[in-house]
C-alpha cells in the first residue's frame, strides 16, 4: 500500500542511508529479480488484522496484528541494565487497568507517558526523545524489575504475542502459519530457550534482526516480519525489550514446525536484495523517527503508529515485489489508505475518508476502540482484536491519545468521497413488512435481531451496519467472512464482556450470502457495489483452519477452530429451505 521514497539499505559498515526515490529504481526491470522477489517475498502481508468496522460483526482498526520479532542477527552492542530506560512508558503486566502518569516532554517521538501500574509499580521515567534514556536513581534491582516491565510494554506496543502465540501454546512459543501464494510460513518460537528460540542470541543480533531482518546465522528473514517499521525503533526501546525476552518470558523447548515454501521459491537470498531497495537502514529509519512536528503528541503518536506498531503493514498497500508503498505519513497519501484483501480480511483506510476511512471518527472514538476493541462505530473482529487482545489494551493512555491525534492529522487518501447520509428506505421498508425483497428478507430473517432493522445496532454489543465504513469498502472480503465464519470479540480489562456473531456459512448458499451481503452494502445510505456469488464461494474455498487462527485461550474464549468448523454450503443446489429468524448458537470461531 505509495509512491515511495525508499532508502537503500547499505552496508552498516560504510553508515550510509542515502533517499532513492521508488520510482527510480530498475532493479523491477529485471524478470528474474522481480519474479525471485516477488516469490520469495509474498509474505510480508501475512495477516491483515482488518480495521473491520463491524461489519456483521465487529471491526477491526489500527494497530496490524501481525508482528513480533522472528529471526536475528547481529550489529549492535549490548546495554547495561542500569543505565538504559524505555522511551516506550514502563507498562504493568497486562491485565490491571489502572494508570499512573509520568511526565515527559520534547519534540519528537517520547512525550508525556503515563503507564498502567499492576505488580511492583515502575519508576516514573521522564524522556526527551525516544533516543534519549534518562538513568533512574534506583538499586539494581529495582533498576532490572523497571527495565523488563518496560520491555513487556514494548512487546504489547509491538504487538509480538499476536504472531508468535497459538492457541493452546505457551506465550511466543510460535506455529502461527501464513499462508502464502509461496507456501505456508510458521511464526518462530522467540522464547528464550536455547535450543528452539532465541536463548543463545546476544543482544546486537537480537537488535540487528528486529530492525535489520537479519538471522544470526546471517540469512535474511521474509518481510511477513515488519522490520521496515521496526527500524525505527530506539535503542532503549529495544533494550528493553531483549531485557523481558531474556529474563521474564518462559522459556518453551517446542519445536515449531518448517516452512512449508517448495524450492526454490524458498531461497532466501533474493530478500537480501529486497532489503536493500525496500527496507530503510536503522539509521535513516531513526532520522525519520526524529522530523520535526507540530506538537510533541504527533511526534509520539507518529513514532508508535510507524514504528512498533507498524500499522502500515497491514492497512498499507503493497508492490509488486510485495514491499509497502509506503512506511510513514511522509511518503504520501497511500499511507495507511488500506491493504489488499489477506485471508479474507481487507484492512480498511486509517486516513481520513469521510465513508471508508476513520472521517467520522473522533480522538475519543479511537481511543475507546484501541483500549476495548469497541465503541459506538464498530467493534474489533479478525486479526485486529488479537491486536487489541495483546496490545493496544496495554497502552497507557496518553500513548493511545497521541496515536488517536496522529491518526486524525492524516488527510484522506481519496477527497472525492462525500459524507454519509442515512437513507430510510431500507428501513421503512423491513419495519411495514410486506412483500420485501430476498435480500431484505434475508436480512430480517438473520441478522435484523441484533443489528435492528435501522442497520443501527445496539453499540458497543452489536456494531452498526449503517454507515461502516467496512461494509462500504471497495472490497467486499471482510463482509462476507464475517457472516460465513462469525466473529468473537474478546474481553480486554476495561471492557471484560466477550460478544460471538455465530457464523452463517453452513445455513446460507453462496447466493444467499451475496444477496444479503449486497443489501447491506446498499441499504441505509452505504454505497457499496454489489457482490456475486462467484466472490462468495472464493472465500468460502479460501477459509481453512489456518486462516481461522486467533489470539491466545482466554478465560472467555471459546475452543480453538476444528477443519469442520469452515463453512460449507447447506447443499449442492444453492436452494436451502427458508431458515428461522435470529438467534442461533454462537459459533466456536475466534475471528
Amino acid at each position: 500500500m505509495r509512491p515511495y521514497t525508499g532508502h537503500v539499505q547499505k552496508t552498516q559498515r560504510a553508515q550510509k542511508s542515502d533517499k532513492i526515490p521508488f520510482n527510480r529504481r530498475v532493479f523491477l526491470t529485471s524478470p528474474l529479480c522481480g519474479l525471485l522477489l516477488f516469490t520469495s517475498l509474498t509474505t510480508p502481508l501475512l495477516t491483515i488484522p482488518v480495521l473491520a468496522i463491524p461489519g456483521l460483526a465487529t471491526l477491526a482498526l489500527a494497530t496490524q496484528t501481525l508482528t513480533t520479532p522472528a529471526l536475528a542477527a547481529e550489529t549492535q552492542g549490548a546495554h547495561s541494565g542500569s543505565s538504559a530506560t524505555s522511551s516506550l512508558p514502563v507498562p504493568a503486566p497486562p491485565v490491571i487497568p489502572s494508570a499512573s502518569p509520568a511526565a515527559s516532554s520534547g519534540t519528537s517521538p517520547a512525550n508525556t507517558l503515563s503507564a498502567p501500574t499492576a505488580l511492583p509499580s515502575p519508576a516514573p521515567e521522564i524522556t526527551q526523545h525516544p533516543s534519549t534514556a534518562i538513568t533512574p536513581s534506583v538499586s539494581t534491582d529495582s533498576a532490572t524489575h523497571t527495565l523488563i516491565a518496560k520491555g513487556r510494554y514494548v512487546a504489547a506496543a509491538a504487538d509480538c504475542a499476536a504472531c508468535h502465540s497459538m492457541p493452546g501454546a505457551a506465550p511466543y512459543s510460535g506455529g502461527y502459519a501464513f499462508q502464502l501464494p509461496i507456501g505456508t510460513l510458521y511464526s518462530s518460537n522467540i522464547t528464550p530457550d536455547k535450543t528452539h528460540g532465541i536463548g543463545n542470541w546476544t543482544e546486537a543480533q537480537f537488535m540487528r534482526a528486529i530492525r535489520e531482518g537479519v538471522r544470526p546465522d546471517g540469512a535474511s528473514l521474509y518481510p511477513a516480519m515488519p522490520f521496515p517499521s521496526y527500524a525505527r525503533m530506539t535503542d532503549a526501546d529495544l533494550h528493553a525489550l531483549y531485557a523481558y525476552f531474556m529474563q521474564d518470558v518462559r522459556p518453551v523447548p517446542r519445536a515449531v514446525r518448517p516452512n512449508a515454501i517448495p524450492w526454490p521459491l524458498s531461497m532466501r537470498f533474493p530478500l537480501t536484495v529486497w532489503r536493500w531497495f525496500f527496507a530503510p537502514s536503522p539509521h535513516a529509519a531513526r532520522k525519520s523517527a526524529e522530523r520535526l512536528f507540530a506538537s510533541p503528541q504527533l511526534a509520539r503518536g507518529a513514532y508508535l503508529v510507524e514504528g512498533p506498531g507498524h500499522c502500515g503493514a497491514c492497512h498499507t498497500k503493497r508492490g509488486l515485489a510485495m514491499q509497502e508503498t509506503a512506511l510513514t505519513a511522509e511518503d504520501g497519501p497511500h499511507y495507511l489508505a488500506g491493504g489488499a484483501p489477506v485471508d479474507g480480511w481487507t484492512p480498511p483506510s486509517l486516513r481520513g475518508e469521510p465513508r471508508t476511512g476513520l472521517g467520522a471518527w473522533s480522538e475519543a472514538d479511537l481511543i475507546a476502540f484501541l483500549r476495548t476493541g469497541r465503541n459506538l462505530h464498530g467493534s474489533s473482529f479478525g486479526n485486529m482484536d488479537t491486536a487489541v487482545h495483546h496490545g493496544t489494551q496495554y497502552l497507557t493512555d496518553n500513548d493511545l491519545t497521541a496515536m488517536a491525534a496522529y491518526l486524525k492529522s492524516l488527510p484522506p487518501a481519496d477527497e472525492t468521497q462525500s459524507l454519509w447520509q442515512p437513507d430510510l428506505t431500507a428501513t421503512h421498508a423491513l419495519q411495514a413488512g410486506g412483500r420485501l425483497t430476498p435480500g431484505q428478507q434475508l436480512y430480517l430473517d438473520n441478522c435484523a435481531a441484533c443489528h435492528r432493522s435501522s442497520g443501527a445496532g445496539y453499540a458497543p454489543a452489536f456494531p452498526p451496519l449503517a454507515g461502516n465504513p467496512v461494509v462500504q469498502s471497495s472490497t467486499p472480503d471482510s463482509l462476507i467472512h464475517i457472516v460465513l465464519t462469525g466473529a468473537t470479540l474478546h474481553g480486554t480489562a476495561s471492557a471484560p464482556s466477550a460478544f460471538t456473531m455465530p457464523g452463517f456459512g453452513n445455513r446460507l448458499s453462496n447466493t444467499q450470502v451475496a444477496t444479503v451481503v449486497t443489501f447491506i452494502r446498499q441499504a441505509w445510505g452505504n454505497n457499496g457495489s454489489a457482490v456475486q456469488a462467484a466472490d462468495v464461494k472464493r472465500l468460502r474455498n479460501e477459509i481453512t483452519p489456518s486462516t481461522m487462527q486467533s489470539a491466545p485461550p482466554t478465560p472467555m474464549e471459546p475452543a480453538p477452530p476444528q477443519p469442520n468448523d469452515i463453512p460449507k454450503p447447506p447443499d449442492a443446489s444453492e436452494h436451502p429451505a427458508p431458515q428461522p429468524a435470529a438467534s442461533t448458537p454462537a459459533s466456536t470461531d475466534n475471528r
